[in-house]
């Protein structure tokens, strides 16, 4: 893809846990695309306590590759502490997270970066525009969570818990991110939200794991997002009602 202005300074997070299948290819196809789209960038890796190979294949990576920086929490300790970790090792002005399975097209960060900056927002979180390609109970799953989420916190977004998301690195650092699971997308997005900063949702072309698989569909994932939302609700209506925008901006 032909990249006519270049991203100045961006920064990817990417949380991996137990992805030795597919990290190398993940980590070299990302890095040969920020190398065309963007001036100056990093690459942070989380290994949020892997157990199979991903810690030796990292390393390897990271001793050939200056710009990637890897990151390890001694023990499993979930999405939102690893994310909190790798957005604040962050130094570029602009901050993209995905997963660690190729879920995406890299060339869409750029899009997502010119719509940023073309209508001046300060946050971009994708949506998949064809999630048929998702086993039955995710499809029912993430259905379930986006309408819970609608609900209990009075925003209409779609596919609230993508790993699309584009963020200028002042945005989060209002965001002051607190979840420790997989709960911090949905933080992410209904903060963003209720402090009325610029924020829209783009469709973004979505490819189904093909190597290893997702913990973040089982029961205990399951179980945990719901303590989250239950431990995270008042402190959310706090602020909703502290900021008390008429009209707050999303689209």
């Amino acid at each position: 893809m032909y990249f006519h202005k270049k991203i100045k300074s961006i920064s990817v997070v990417i949380p991996a846990f137990n992805e030795d299948l597919i990290i190398a290819k993940s980590i070299t196809l990302l890095d040969n695309e920020l190398k065309s789209m963007a001036e100056d960038y990093e690459i942070i890796v989380v290994d949020d306590g892997s157990y199979d190979k991903t810690r030796d294949i990292l390393s390897e990576l990271a001793c050939k590759n200056s710009r990637l920086t890897i990151m390890r929490n001694d023990y499993n300790s979930g999405l939102g502490v690893s994310l909190r970790k790798g957005f604040n090792a962050a130094s570029k002005k602009l901050v993209f997270y995905t997963d660690a399975d190729l879920p995406i097209k890299y060339s869409e960060i750029y899009i997502a970066a010119e719509i940023l900056e073309e209508n001046d927002l300060d946050f971009i979180s994708g949506f998949k525009n064809n999630n048929d390609q998702d086993p039955i109970y995710r499809i029912v799953y993430s259905a379930v969570f986006n309408y819970l989420v609608k609900i209990l916190f009075k925003v209409k977004v779609r596919d609230i818990n993508f790993a699309f998301k584009l963020l200028k690195a002042e945005t989060l650092k209002k965001l002051d991110l607190k979840s420790s699971g997989a709960f911090i997308d949905a933080e992410m997005v209904i903060k963003s939200i209720y402090l009325g900063l610029k924020f829209k949702q783009i469709p973004v072309s979505y490819f189904s794991r093909t190597e290893g698989s997702s913990c973040l569909s089982t029961p205990y994932a399951i179980l945990k997002l719901i303590r989250e939302i239950i431990k995270y609700y008042p402190y959310l209506m706090q602020i909703k009602e502290k900021s008390r925008y008429g009209k707050l901006y999303y689209t």
